[in-house]
C-alpha cells in the first residue's frame, strides 16, 4: 500500500487546527460561562500554561505534560466553557512562547486538546444526565472514570498518531502503541505445529502468512513508500 505520508499529515494537522477551532467557538458561543466566571477561567489558563511549559520528556519526540490535572478539576468544578478557553489559549501561548514552537504547532496541539477534552465531557456529561448525579457521591465515580480515562486516551491517542505516521516513534513506544506483540501471539502462525487446521493447507496460505503478522504490517514504517517529513507537532 502506498501512502503519501506529508499529504496525510497535512490533512491530519488541518482536521485537528480546524475541528478544534470549530468546537472551541461552538462552545465559547453556546455556553458563557467563561464570561460570568473570569477568575476561574484564568486561573485555568495560568496554570495550564504553566503544566504545559515544563514538559516529562519521554523520548527525543514523546512528553507527558500535566495540563491535565486543571483540566480535570475545571471540567467538574466549573464545567466545559472556561476549560475549553483556558485550554486553548494555555496551550497556543505555551507551547509558543515558552517552548518556542512555531505559531501552527501551538493551534495544532490546541486544537488535538480541545477535540480530546470535549470527546471525554461529553460521555461525563451523559453519564451524569443517566444516573440524575448532582453531588460528589459515590453515584459520581463512573462518570469520573470515564471522564479521566477518556481524555487520557483520546489526547494521547490522537498525539500517538501523528508521531507514527511520522515515524518518530522508538521500538517500545511503537510495540504498546500498536500492540503487536499480543496480535502475534494470537495469531496463527503462532500456533503450535501439532495443532493444524484446514485452511492452513490452501496454496493461497503460503502466500497471505506473512502479510497476516499483525505487528510487521501495523507497526513497520516499511510499508509506506515516502520518506516521512513534516512540521513537528
Amino acid at each position: 500500500m502506498t501512502v503519501s505520508i506529508p499529504k496525510l499529515l497535512r490533512h491530519y494537522t488541518n482536521v485537528l487546527f480546524v475541528g478544534g477551532s470549530i468546537v472551541t467557538a461552538t462552545v465559547l458561543v453556546w455556553d458563557r460561562h467563561w464570561i460570568e466566571q473570569p477568575i476561574s477561567t484564568l486561573l485555568l489558563m495560568v496554570s495550564i500554561f504553566a503544566l504545559r511549559s515544563v514538559p516529562v520528556r519521554l523520548s527525543k519526540y514523546s512528553y507527558l505534560t500535566q495540563s491535565g490535572i486543571p483540566t480535570l478539576v475545571g471540567a467538574v468544578c466549573v464545567g466545559p466553557a472556561p476549560v475549553v478557553a483556558a485550554l486553548w489559549v494555555g496551550v497556543v501561548s505555551a507551547d509558543v512562547f515558552g517552548l518556542r514552537k512555531q505559531g501552527r504547532a501551538g493551534l495544532v496541539n490546541a486544537g488535538r486538546e480541545v477535540i480530546g477534552f470535549m470527546a471525554a465531557f461529553g460521555f461525563y456529561a451523559a453519564i451524569l444526565a443517566l444516573d440524575g448525579t448532582t453531588e460528589l457521591t459515590v453515584d459520581f465515580l463512573p462518570a469520573a472514570a470515564i471522564l479521566v480515562s477518556l481524555y487520557f486516551f483520546v489526547s494521547r491517542a490522537l498525539f500517538y498518531f501523528s508521531l507514527l505516521i511520522r515515524d518518530k516513534l522508538e521500538s517500545a513506544e511503537r510495540s504498546s502503541s500498536c500492540a503487536g506483540k499480543s496480535a502475534r501471539t494470537f495469531s496463527p502462525s503462532s500456533a503450535p505445529r501439532s495443532w493444524s487446521p484446514r485452511w492452513r493447507r490452501w496454496p493461497l496460505w503460503d502466500g497471505w502468512r506473512s502479510p497476516l503478522r499483525w505487528e510487521s504490517w501495523a507497526c513497520s514504517p516499511s510499508r509506506f513508500s515516502m520518506k516521512r517529513s513534516g512540521p513537528k507537532i
